[in-house]
This record gives C-alpha cells, sequence and structure tokens, in this order.
C-alpha cells in the first residue's frame, strides 16, 4: 500500500434521520482508488472510531492510524441518498453520486460486481450526476426509471453489507484510542 497516499476515516450512517454514522471505515486514499482497512476479504467496520488502532492492528495497517487526519473524515448518508433518489427533483448536494462512487469503490474492494442491469442504470445515473443534479430532467429520458435505480443502489448496499466484519466490541481488555 506504500503507493497510496493517506488514510481517511469514512462515516456511513444509513438511517435517514440519524444525526451521526452508525459505521467508521479506515482507508487508504490515492490517485484514483480507495483501500479500505480489511481483514480475511472483508472489510472492517467500527461502530465506535475509539477502536481505530485496533482495527489497524487487525488488519496489520497500523500506519494508516499514523496518516489519518481528523479534518479528511467524510460522512456519507446512504440512507438520505436512497430517499433522495426516490423521492427528490434534485440532488443538491450530490448524494447519490458520492454513494454510488463510495460502494463502487468498496466492491471493487471485496471484488464483487453488480449484475449487469444493476451496474449499467447506475454508471449511466453518476455520469449524468457528475454535471447535473436534475434527476426530474434525467429519469424523463433514461431507460429505467427510480424505482429500478433504488433496486440496484440497494443491490450494492446489501452486496457489500455481507462482506464487511463489523467491530462493534474489540477485546475489552484492550485500551480504545
Amino acid at each position: 500500500m506504500s503507493f497510496l497516499k493517506a488514510a481517511t476515516m469514512i462515516g456511513i450512517r444509513l438511517e435517514f434521520e440519524r444525526e451521526t454514522p452508525e459505521f467508521y471505515l479506515l482507508a487508504f486514499t490515492g490517485d484514483s482508488e480507495l483501500r479500505p482497512l480489511m481483514q480475511d476479504g472483508k472489510i472492517l467496520l467500527m461502530t465506535n472510531k475509539r477502536h481505530t488502532r485496533m482495527v489497524a492492528a487487525l488488519a496489520g495497517c497500523e500506519q494508516a492510524v499514523a496518516t489519518a487526519r481528523k479534518e479528511d473524515e467524510v460522512w456519507f448518508s446512504v440512507g438520505r441518498a436512497v430517499t433522495v433518489l426516490r423521492e427528490e427533483p434534485v440532488d443538491h448536494w450530490a448524494l447519490i453520486l458520492n454513494t454510488i462512487n463510495l460502494l463502487d469503490d468498496l466492491l471493487i474492494a471485496v471484488a464483487v460486481s453488480p449484475p449487469p442491469v444493476h451496474k449499467a442504470h447506475l454508471d449511466q445515473l453518476a455520469d449524468y450526476l457528475t454535471f447535473d443534479r436534475d434527476l426530474d430532467a434525467f429519469f424523463t429520458t433514461a431507460t429505467f426509471d427510480r424505482a429500478e435505480a433504488c433496486n440496484a443502489l440497494l443491490w450494492c448496499i446489501g452486496a457489500l453489507f455481507t462482506r464487511v466484519r463489523i467491530l462493534p466490541h474489540i477485546m475489552r481488555t484492550s485500551t480504545p484510542t
């Protein structure tokens, strides 16, 4: 991982109304890729950022903690992105695009490809949202509807969460950081 530049703490909120993330992951960022900390082919998620050092040790990447900076922390609201995709005329904050890109990076990390129809829908949507946020305009000409786009996004979320290890409590004898 020497070609990767720095570690970023990524917060993931699944619930629409939740104020803070339910899960955190530590990932290295490079020129064009994101590499989450993993163990045995599974992405390591934490329910508490205080376990960062222990998660990094489990992944054999203690240097990740040294390069992570608080100002580089980002949050993704997956639940809100699904709601915006399903109901809103415009994605003002690029929630959908950012969620698609994050899920794409994480699915690549666990070597999972969405079914071709889901991939095609999400790629088409992401290409459009890169330059325009008007969802109503997109879906008036798209070959698929909002429900199909939501299904594709939800498939990716489900596929990802079957390939994670959630660490709510790591050995009580260890000192959290």
